[in-house]
């Protein structure tokens, strides 16, 4: 492999031979390229990221430490003026190489190819950060000694202790960078840290197995500081959230990408937040800037506070606070009788789902798993007694609402929301 290659020569490489496979499929098979963009971005991140990867890890078996330490050393330096639409024209010369099976062609794309490799671009720079974080961890891995050639001269030290990963973390937050949609579908975005969110859970999760007992709060503050100061860059009106839904006739937020062919509010928030000159265009819908930024925000704070959630169920699997325990027994004795509703466990559960997922929080510092014991030691639903609310029972409800529960609860928000106006 050459040794002038530096790391995001192997990116342009990987991006290129992925739309190659592409415009050989529709040019010998007739295939269509017809991934939609937030397909083609999953494709990037995983495929091609996962490619890059492979061929970083190769470059390093085939060198030495010298050499290796060059490649991080002008990769890193790289990153403080590239730009994936930059490299545009240079990305199209490597697919056009890979077509022509030669380095250089003056012949130029055609327009089908072209259209390929710009949407491989496109998605690129969308997910570019990811890249960033990959080389960083990369070289983290060289300097601690877990990329170092077994061969290679090393001065006598311990072995080096399994390191906390910060990878998905540093993902999470670069994500949340911008707090209005800068270049990115809100429904993007959302399905982004969806995704985001349960690496982040994972790296969380693995990093508590391998740290010591006494780093294992310290680590948690860290990230916890540092994801909840993100909260101070927005704030959610749910009531706008609402009004929005009613304007579109739609239920619920779950239920926007429902019949999303005749669904404007899906529209929307599918595409990518306009031009100034798009604004102007005969057309054009004026709710658009106002129904992106408050969904945005709506989902920028949903994952903060989802994030904000795992990390405070954690610290207080590591030291339950006695005095909370006490609070809970104090204020709910076993012998007090239970609220009888005339609701079912389901809609009991999105009743309180509901209030759990306001921002900022209406209970201040109790986990989920409080809540639900709250649940089940305070109300009796409507049923049998055995088939009333449980804690095993709520945590999966909260995340399985069904679209009757949604509908029950959506009737009576709607007609608290039209008695509250008449005060």
């Amino acid at each position: 492999m050459d040794n002038r290659l530096y790391f995001f020569d192997f990116v342009e490489h990987c991006l290129a031979d992925a739309a190659y496979q592409n415009c050989m499929a529709l040019s010998c098979e007739g295939i269509p390229f017809d991934m939609s963009d937030n397909d083609l971005e999953k494709f990037v991140h995983r495929v091609v990221f996962g490619n890059v990867q492979g061929q970083v890890y190769d470059y390093i078996k085939n060198n030495d430490n010298i050499q290796i330490h060059k490649f991080f050393s002008f990769s890193l330096l790289q990153v403080e003026t590239y730009n994936p639409l930059k490299r545009e024209g240079y990305i199209q010369e490597k697919l056009n190489a890979n077509l022509w099976g030669i380095e250089e062609s003056n012949d130029p794309l055609d327009s089908k190819n072209l259209y390929i490799i710009n949407r491989y671009i496109k998605a690129y720079e969308t997910k570019f950060f990811y890249f960033e974080v990959l080389l960083s961890s990369l070289h983290d891995d060289f300097k601690s000694g877990l990329l170092v050639k077994s061969n290679s001269f090393q001065p006598m030290q311990d072995p080096p202790k399994t390191s906390i990963k910060y990878e998905s973390f540093q993902i999470f937050i670069k994500q949340l960078e911008y707090n209005y949609p800068f270049n990115i579908a809100p429904l993007s975005f959302k399905y982004t840290m969806r995704d985001n969110l349960d690496y982040l859970k994972k790296e969380i999760l693995n990093n508590l197995v391998i740290i010591d007992k006494d780093a294992r709060k310290p680590y948690l503050n860290q990230i916890r500081y540092q994801i909840y100061n993100l909260t101070q860059n927005t704030g959610v009106d749910l009531l706008e959230i609402a009004k929005l839904l009613k304007k579109y006739n739609i239920p619920t937020v779950d239920d926007i990408r429902l019949n999303n062919f005749n669904n404007e509010l899906y529209n929307i928030l599918n595409r990518e937040p306009p031009d100034i000159q798009e604004e102007y265009e005969d057309g054009f819908n004026q709710d658009t800037y106002k129904v992106q930024t408050e969904f945005y925000s709506y989902y920028y704070m949903f994952y903060i506070q989802e994030a904000l959630k795992l990390i405070d169920e954690q610290l207080n699997e590591l030291n339950p606070s006695p005095s909370g325990i006490q609070e809970m027994q104090t204020a709910i004795p076993p012998t007090s009788p239970k609220l009888n509703t005339n609701l079912t466990v389901p809609q009991l559960s999105y009743l309180f789902k509901m209030l759990m997922d306001i921002h900022p929080p209406i209970f201040v510092n109790k986990t989920n798993k409080e809540i639900y014991q709250f649940i089940e030691a305070s109300f009796t639903t409507k049923g049998k007694e055995e088939t009333g609310p449980t804690v095993a029972k709520l945590n999966n409800l909260n995340s399985n609402v069904d679209k009757a529960t949604a509908e029950f609860w959506a009737i009576h928000l709607k007609k608290m929301l039209e008695d509250s106006r008449h005060l």
